[in-house]
């Protein structure tokens, strides 16, 4: 499993085996001796191809199929989507699957653009509306007993939105 996924990463960076034994400052021999299986590596040489790649040990030894920790979080807020969607009523399930998917289409080319501005007034409109969402962390306090500060609150927590609003038409309009 080892070689196998020492292979697969190196295909995946379009590296030969000699580049990357360069790398890893190991003979290519020896690397080529791992990747088919007639070798194992220390764990020392593991490290070093997991850090070097940026994917976890485990991963790489093949005790789990998740690259590393963002991968790993990615994952489990797919698990946490599905649970609640397995939860929830036939018209509430209807209206998260299409919030979902629209969230996908939205965000689907930023990844490819060199512009990270997209992405952060995505994300300032979401973490707007989650600390309105959340009290605007007002914490245990009561709402009902600090009402003039929950509305002053919001209307910061509005005004960061309606700015990123702004903004997301400006970068769409110049697309």
């Amino acid at each position: 499993m080892v070689g196998e996924r020492i292979r697969q990463l190196r295909k995946e960076r379009n590296m030969t085996l000699r580049e990357l034994a360069d790398e890893l400052g190991v003979a290519f021999t020896t690397l080529g001796n791992y990747e088919r299986g007639d070798r194992e590596p220390e764990l020392e040489f593991i490290f070093k191809v997991a850090k070097y790649f940026s994917v976890s040990v485990d991963y790489i030894t093949g005790y789990k199929d998740v690259r590393n920790y963002d991968e790993f979080l990615l994952m489990n807020d797919f698990n946490n989507i599905s649970e609640v969607l397995n939860y929830a009523d036939p018209e509430t399930k209807k209206l998260l699957l299409n919030m979902f998917q629209r969230l996908t289409a939205l965000t689907y080319d930023i990844p490819r653009s060199k512009n990270h501005k997209e992405a952060e007034l995505l994300n300032q409109i979401i973490e707007s509306t989650f600390n309105i969402k959340n009290g605007l962390g007002l914490g245990i306090l009561k709402v009902a007993d600090n009402k003039f500060e929950y509305a002053k609150r919001f209307l910061k927590e509005k005004e960061k939105i309606d700015k990123s609003y702004n903004s997301l038409l400006e970068i769409y309009t110049e697309k």
